[in-house]
């Protein structure tokens, strides 16, 4: 099997599964309805975008997202954004070969998919985010925080990717949010919404996987 170049091997995907096929119809709502006694898999189930199907189709993920007690930051993506990169999401890192057999292309695509999820997905439980103090509670302490603007918060991802964001002030008054991988940066509207077990930013936009592998 190929692999695409810089893949970072010691990250197994092997642990999770996914249904590449899945029955679950959930139902779309036009308005966010959130709440901080929920979890963030309460928000997940409520749309049929491409990226929370995928999320709740990765069962260690999306018990990840249900576990009240758990603590994670996630960026999600608008289909639009999906869409409008020159390649699918499950095409990379890893490269399919013509040559393999059904169960390798199907596993390959499936590893691709869930690196592409994990991207944007910080458990902050995860030992070096708790090395740094990443938990819950200061991470909503720095985005409440109006007077540290341009100082970064660096988190690591669950492909074990550094993922630094930094809050900025427009001139029109409104926040931006800064995100950098060490290859892009992309800046976003500083909206989020808050749960239980973490937070939850629509980012509208995404970091280009040929780039950052």
């Amino acid at each position: 099997m190929n692999i695409a170049k810089n893949v970072d091997n010691k990250v197994d995907n092997s642990r999770h599964l996914i249904d590449l096929s899945p029955n679950t119809i959930h139902k779309s709502l036009s308005k966010r309805d959130t709440n901080q006694q929920d979890s963030i898999a309460t928000d997940i189930d409520k749309s049929s975008s491409i990226f929370n199907t995928y999320l709740r189709d990765i069962p260690l993920l999306y018990e990840n997202l249900s576990d009240v007690d758990n603590e994670v930051v996630l960026f999600s993506i608008p289909d639009y954004d999906i869409h409008k990169l020159n390649y699918k999401i499950w095409q990379y890192p890893r490269v399919i070969d013509p040559d393999m057999t059904p169960i390798e292309k199907e596993v390959l695509i499936r590893e691709n998919i869930i690196d592409f999820i994990n991207d944007y997905v910080v458990n902050l439980k995860n030992d070096v985010n708790v090395k740094r103090g990443n938990d819950l509670k200061n991470v909503l302490v720095w985005l409440e925080n109006n007077n540290n603007f341009e100082m970064p918060l660096t988190l690591v991802n669950e492909n074990g990717k550094n993922l630094e964001i930094s809050k900025k002030m427009l001139k029109n008054g409104k926040s931006q949010l800064i995100m950098a991988n060490g290859h892009e940066i992309m800046a976003v509207d500083l909206i989020y919404n808050g749960y239980s077990n973490g937070v939850i930013f629509v980012i509208k936009g995404c970091f280009d996987k040929k780039i950052w592998n």
